[in-house]
């Protein structure tokens, strides 16, 4: 194989990986694509936080905790 061969499958492999992986996360059943949002969008489930800067976020994604404040 000479290197334009070569780089050409690398680049077909990275495609066909970079496809595969956005198929999953957008197919995933993930918090954020079962939430009711109003109009102006969603903001966080009520009581929940992130451990830094204090923002609202949904219940189970990484670095949100309930408040109990």
């Amino acid at each position: 194989m000479n290197k334009n061969t070569t780089i050409a499958i690398f680049a077909i492999v990275i495609s066909a990986f970079g496809i595969i992986t956005a198929t999953s996360i957008m197919g995933s059943e993930d918090s954020f694509a079962q939430k009711d949002c109003p109009q102006h969008g969603c903001k966080g489930d009520k009581g929940y936080y992130t451990t830094s800067g204090h923002h609202h976020c949904f219940e189970g994604s990484h670095g949100c905790e309930r408040s109990y404040h």
